[in-house]
C-alpha cells in the first residue's frame, strides 16, 4: 500500500478549515494544545497565548518531501473499519523510522469526506529524549480564527 494518508494529513490540514486538539504525554507530563488552519493560516495556542502563522498547502507538500528524502522508512497499511463519533472510518497503521526516532501511528480516515478524523501515535526518540504519546482529534465544522488574531 502506498503511504499516501500520511501525505493527506499533512497537506489536507491546510486545505480544509481544520481544527485539531492534541495532547501529548512525554516523560510524564500530558501537554494539550489546539491548532487550527484557515485560509492557509495556522493558529497555535501556546501557554494559554494563540499565535498565527502562515502557511500554504506547498509549504506543508515541500515539508513532506524534505522528510521522505531524508532517509526515513515509511510504511502504511489499513488495518480495519471504525467509526469515530459515528463516522465511518478506515484505520490506517502507519510506521515512520529514521536515524533519530521511530514513530507507530495509527490514523482514522473518513470513509465519505476522505479527511482524517483522529490519530494516535508513539515516538521513541531513544536515550534521555525517551518516549512520547500524541493522540489529535480533527474539527471540520465551525472552525473560525481565534478572536483577536488576524
Amino acid at each position: 500500500m502506498t503511504n499516501l494518508p500520511s501525505r493527506i494529513l499533512l497537506v489536507i490540514i491546510a486545505i480544509a478549515a481544520t481544527g485539531s486538539v492534541v495532547a501529548a504525554d512525554a516523560g510524564g507530563k500530558t501537554r494539550t494544545s489546539e491548532l487550527i488552519y484557515l485560509n492557509n493560516t495556522h493558529y497555535m495556542l501556546v501557554s494559554g497565548k494563540w499565535i498565527a502563522g502562515r502557511v500554504t498547502p506547498k509549504d506543508l507538500e515541500n515539508a513532506r518531501y524534505k522528510a521522505d528524502d531524508s532517509g526515513a522508512s515509511l510504511t502504511c497499511r489499513a488495518v480495519r473499519d471504525d467509526s469515530v463519533n459515528g463516522e465511518a472510518a478506515t484505520i490506517y497503521s502507519i510506521h515512520r523510522e529514521t536515524v533519530d526516532f521511530k514513530t507507530d501511528a495509527q490514523v482514522w480516515i473518513s470513509k465519505s469526506r476522505g479527511l482524517p478524523l483522529r490519530k494516535e501515535a508513539d515516538t521513541d526518540l531513544g536515550g534521555a529524549a525517551g518516549k512520547s504519546h500524541q493522540s489529535i482529534r480533527y474539527e471540520y465544522t465551525n472552525v473560525q480564527a481565534p478572536d483577536g488574531i488576524h
